[in-house]
């Protein structure tokens, strides 16, 4: 292979590259990028020549990465990021962003925090674009912020400042235990809860449970008799059943609202919610600005009750 000048590549060819691996595919890659297809494909070839690699190929309707390109990602987000960073005037004008900002959250963020987010945003950004994405585990979302996958996380779970990650807590909440008052009794005591068919949500394969940890302690044990991806759909599947789910207060307001809830038969743990972002963006000024926006979110206003506490 001829040695590539490194000056050759530039931010565009480094963008595409990140777009072709999020989606798999060509087509999606130029609709996203706004290109045609036959100029995504030429770009891409350019690149296969200088990396003396296919980087993506085949696999059914869409494309997969080769080793190589896996190999690529990590840095080609890195110093995507850091010619982003390199360019950003020192006053940002939000009226003139026409990025995309990208944000993880699950069910309960999205209506506690992200959806009052994007209604200020179209007043104050109008032409900018947002891309919202599930967290995962609390290991997938140091991940991606690490690797420059999104700009903003909201997570209930503290992450280590070791790692890398900022964070500002925005509200505090208490487990209870969500019933429907329909078909089943809520538990009164320690025996009934463990009697009871539990269900729970599964954020990734290294998800692990407060409350199982608490009740080993305690020499019990619950029956989890399903585990869902998501908030949502573990509303819409215990509904209608004596299954009971255990989750933060704050669940009242989104998935688990029409639901009923009792306390837990021991001392509560406090679970808190955050918003999170990579310590290299904490001087960036488009990220203050929108980090100062989400603090801004009067909770208050969009809930009933008033039952939280706020950081």
């Amino acid at each position: 292979m001829e040695k590539t000048d490194y000056l050759d590549i530039d931010g565009r060819q480094l963008r595409l590259l990140l777009t072709i691996h999020e989606f798999g595919s060509l087509t999606q890659t130029a609709q996203h990028l706004d290109m045609n297809q036959s100029t995504v494909s030429y770009w891409l070839d350019q690149l296969r020549r200088k990396f003396d690699d296919q980087l993506f190929t085949r696999s059914g309707a869409g494309v997969v990465a080769t080793a190589r390109a896996e190999q690529l990602m990590p840095q080609a987000r890195e110093l995507l990021n850091a010619l982003s960073t390199f360019v950003e005037p020192d006053a940002y004008d939000p009226s003139q962003d026409r990025g995309i900002l990208r944000i993880a959250g699950n069910a309960l963020e999205r209506d506690l925090f992200i959806a009052p987010l994007v209604q200020v945003a179209r007043k104050l950004a109008p032409t900018l674009s947002f891309q919202i994405v599930k967290t995962g585990s609390a290991y997938q979302v140091i991940e991606d912020l690490q690797q420059g996958r999104i700009d903003l996380a909201f997570f209930h779970t503290n992450v280590r400042a070791a790692d890398g990650i900022r964070q500002k807590v925005l509200l505090r909440t208490k487990f209870v235990v969500f019933h429907d008052p329909a078909t089943g009794t809520a538990p009164t005591d320690l025996d009934g809860f463990c009697r009871c068919e539990h269900a729970l949500v599964s954020l990734g394969p290294d998800s692990h449970s407060d409350i199982d940890e608490k009740l080993a302690s305690l020499g019990k044990r619950r029956r989890v008799i399903f585990k869902a991806a998501d908030f949502d759909t573990l509303a819409i599947l215990v509904r209608d059943t004596a299954i009971v789910v255990t989750l933060p207060e704050v669940f009242r307001y989104s998935s688990f609202k029409d639901f009923a809830y009792v306390p837990l038969p021991w001392e509560p743990p406090t679970v808190s919610w955050a918003v999170l972002w990579h310590a290299r963006q904490h001087e960036a000024a488009r990220s203050r600005f929108w980090r100062q926006r989400v603090a801004e979110i009067d909770l208050d206003s969009g809930l009933s009750g008033k039952q939280i506490a706020k950081k």
